[in-house]
């Protein structure tokens, strides 16, 4: 098609759909249901999480064929700008204005503002998770302080580092879970299945965890749980129960706090975004068990699990 259009003198064609970065990280997306659950957003100049709809072919051969209609040889690649690295919310969840043009990034940690540097994590993507946090230290020492910066990279080669940003401390350690395997769950009990398709109705998430009615999922640390956060897609009577145990003994309930938006009719059956939050547990808690109690054929799935730990 594109050397019709460029044999035959065209203007120009178009290709559906290219997505740009966001301003909070990560960039926009769009998922499209037709074409056999398979097709989403294109994002230059391609990503690991595209190579299913072949963004990695796509992506370099629309690119060539917008300098061979005006007769001109395909450059190199330019090399990336710096990121932005934005102020987190949290000290150890990190998002970055991506550079255009950049395939991945490398985060540098450092004890003091002019280093020494760390590289904490190699060829990151900002496409791996949608409107999520792009990076998550997990190994950064609880209660010091610590600096970071990004470092935007391609086939052409590396940026210069972002600024730098800091000091970022958190008294607590953190596990976060995005659902992409099993490998961070300890048990699963009942109906439960990972989930990657359909990511309209939740907002994009591509990596979830469907249970059923009654099943449960259970989570196992090894050091003092303090709280828990849960993201979850379900319709409006879909719950998650939270329970938390020791080492051994029996589960106890948790209280939680839900956030949801209001209620809402739409033609493209979204399901609902709820945040569930226990916290202040008793010293001790190394299991917490989440269990759907949705009604009747409406699963609950998850879509992002952080446990907070003591040091």
């Amino acid at each position: 098609l594109l050397d019709t259009v460029i044999d035959g003198g065209a203007s120009g064609a178009l290709y559906w759909s290219l997505r740009f970065h966001r301003r909070e990280g990560g960039f926009y997306w769009h998922h499209e249901p037709a074409g056999g659950d398979l097709f989403k957003a294109y994002h230059w100049p391609s990503f690991p999480e595209g190579r299913a709809y072949r963004e990695h072919l796509v992506m370099p051969m629309v690119r060539d064929a917008a300098y061979r209609i005006r007769g001109l040889a395909t450059p190199p690649a330019p090399l990336p700008p710096p990121p932005n690295l934005l102020t987190p919310q949290h000290p150890r969840q990190l998002s970055w204005q991506g550079s255009a043009g950049a395939a991945s990034y490398d985060v540098e940690r450092a004890p003091k503002k002019d280093g020494p540097w760390l590289n904490v994590a190699r060829d990151v993507s900002d496409a791996a998770y949608p409107y999520r946090p792009l990076y998550v230290d997990e190994e950064a020492p609880a209660g010091a302080a610590h600096y970071y910066r990004v470092v935007a990279k391609n086939t052409t080669g590396a940026s210069p580092p972002s600024a730098v940003i800091g000091p970022l401390v958190d008294a607590n350690g953190l596990l976060v879970d995005e659902l992409l395997d099993l490998s961070r769950i300890d048990s699963l009990e009942g109906d439960a299945r990972l989930l990657t398709g359909d990511s309209r109705r939740t907002q994009e998430d591509f990596h979830r965890l469907l249970l059923e009615r009654g099943a449960s999922v259970t989570y196992r640390i090894d050091t003092d749980a303090t709280a828990v956060r849960i993201w979850s897609f379900s319709n409006l009577s879909g719950e998650i129960a939270v329970e938390v145990a020791g080492e051994a003994g029996a589960f106890r309930p948790a209280e939680l706090r839900r956030q949801s938006p209001k209620a809402r009719t739409n033609d493209y059956g979204y399901l609902c975004p709820t945040l569930s939050e226990a916290g202040n547990f008793a010293p001790g808690v190394r299991r917490i068990r989440m269990t759907s109690s949705a009604a009747g054929s409406n699963p609950v799935e998850l879509s992002r699990v952080e446990i907070v730990w003591s040091p």
